[in-house]
C-alpha cells in the first residue's frame, strides 16, 4: 500500500464528528532488557462512528529514518485533502492525554495511566 492509499485508509477510519487524526510520536519498542531497539513505530488514533477511539501502530521499515517516514504519512493525509483535523504529537503522554479528552473510554484512559505511571518511575 502506497502512503495515498494508506492515509485514504486512516480518514476513512476517522468517523467521529470533528473528523480527526492524532498522531503520536515516534516510539521504539523496548528489548528484553528496556534497551532501545531499532523498531521503531508510531501511532495513529481516531474516532469511529461510536465515538470509540481508533489506534493503528504504524511500525516502521529499518531502512528507514523513522520521523521521515512519519512525515510523509501525514504529509499524505494532508494532500489529500478531506475535511479533518490533524493533531501532531511529540510527546506520548500529551497524545494520550488528547485521545482520552476526545474519545473517552477505559482503553485509553489504561494507555494513558501505564505512561504515567512509567514516568513516575523514572522521577
Amino acid at each position: 500500500m502506497n502512503h495515498s492509499e494508506f492515509a485514504d485508509w486512516l480518514l476513512d477510519q476517522a468517523k467521529s464528528e470533528p473528523r480527526q487524526l492524532m498522531f503520536g510520536p515516534v516510539l521504539y519498542l523496548p528489548g528484553p532488557n528496556g534497551e532501545r531497539t531499532q523498531d521503531w513505530y508510531f501511532i495513529v488514533a481516531s474516532g469511529d462512528a461510536d465515538n470509540e477511539i481508533q489506534i493503528t501502530r504504524i511500525d516502521i521499515d529499518s531502512d528507514l529514518d523513522p520521523r521521515e517516514q512519519r512525515e510523509r504519512i501525514k504529509g499524505a493525509v494532508v494532500a489529500v485533502q478531506r475535511p479533518m483535523l490533524l493533531h501532531d504529537f511529540e510527546d506520548e503522554l500529551e497524545f494520550a492525554r488528547w485521545c482520552e479528552a476526545a474519545w473517552p473510554g477505559e482503553r485509553i484512559t489504561a494507555i494513558r495511566e501505564k505512561i504515567e505511571a512509567e514516568r513516575s518511575k523514572l522521577h
